[in-house]
């Protein structure tokens, strides 16, 4: 049997800022050895467990969260001690926790940018820009910066981070106006369309905005190939606003 000082120094291990010893589970078995599994009680999967030989020697811990990889396996020896580990592992879950809700909110846009892709597939022109439609593309996109900057000084007055909105707008045109000297019409298009897609989403007050000025600073040719469903996906968040007011 694992003696209960041993577990005790172990339990006085699974204390940090976002979990406490009191949300672990510490079950003992019996096989070729001893095993000592710490269990997160509110998640399984979270779990760490030591093998202890006959002679009351760890040799290996399993941990997930790895360091690595989502579960991993280590052999102790003098260089690393099973109290090092859990300190690690504890950390491992700190950083998990920290990184679901970034993580979550990655897929979830990744569904979104998807969608676009989709709805994009209708789209058949793949020529490339002709000089002069470059020149008539950084025009109009000088023409929305300016419409969108006057607009958000006049209707986000309030806003405490205006500034930093009217800031990743230019980066996101000046990124658009390079494009368009390499990307096909359609690939420009899909780019134009995810960029302005995620700045309503980090800024959700501006979606309104965003659909129809957006839309708006298109070249005609450009319009004329879009097919409808990707012209709602910008003008419904509008409509929608406009009805509820």
């Amino acid at each position: 049997m694992i003696s209960e000082s041993y577990k005790k120094k172990i339990i006085d291990l699974l204390n940090s800022d976002l979990v406490r010893n009191d949300d672990f589970i510490l079950n003992e078995k019996e096989g070729s050895g001893y095993s000592l599994i710490i269990i997160y009680r509110y998640d399984p999967e979270i779990m760490f467990s030591i093998e202890i030989g006959y002679n009351g020697e760890p040799q290996t811990v399993t941990f997930a969260p790895g360091n690595v990889l989502s579960l991993e396996t280590k052999r102790i020896n003098n260089d690393n001690r099973v109290e090092d580990f859990i300190k690690k592992w504890v950390r491992n879950i700190n950083l998990k926790m920290a990184a679901l809700p970034v993580m979550r909110k990655m897929s979830e846009q990744e569904e979104s940018l998807n969608e676009i892709e989709n709805m994009m597939k209708g789209y058949y022109d793949e020529s490339v820009f002709k000089s002069s439609e470059i020149e008539e593309l950084k025009t109009k996109l000088n023409k929305l910066q300016e419409k969108f900057e006057e607009k958000i000084k006049r209707d986000y007055e309030l806003e405490s981070n205006k500034e930093t909105i009217i800031s990743e707008m230019k980066d996101d045109i000046n990124r658009l106006k390079a494009e368009a000297n390499i990307l096909t019409k359609k690939n420009w298009l899909l780019s134009f369309y995810t960029k302005f897609h995620l700045l309503a989403q980090k800024h959700p007050k501006l979606t309104a905005l965003l659909g129809g000025i957006a839309y708006e600073s298109l070249p005609e040719s450009i319009k004329d190939n879009i097919p409808e469903d990707s012209v709602n996906m910008f003008l419904q968040t509008e409509s929608i606003e406009t009805s509820e007011k």
